[in-house]
């Protein structure tokens, strides 16, 4: 049950990660391009 919830708290922390990197990247995408 412990690992069980480990695990989900691990993939969820990946997923914001990701999600988060996403709209990161996404500002700096639209940064450059209205710069530029």
């Amino acid at each position: 049950m412990l690992t069980q919830t480990l695990w989900a708290l691990e993939r969820s922390g990946l997923v914001n990660r990701t999600i988060f990197l996403w709209i990161a990247s996404r500002g700096v995408t639209e940064l450059a391009v209205e710069s530029a």
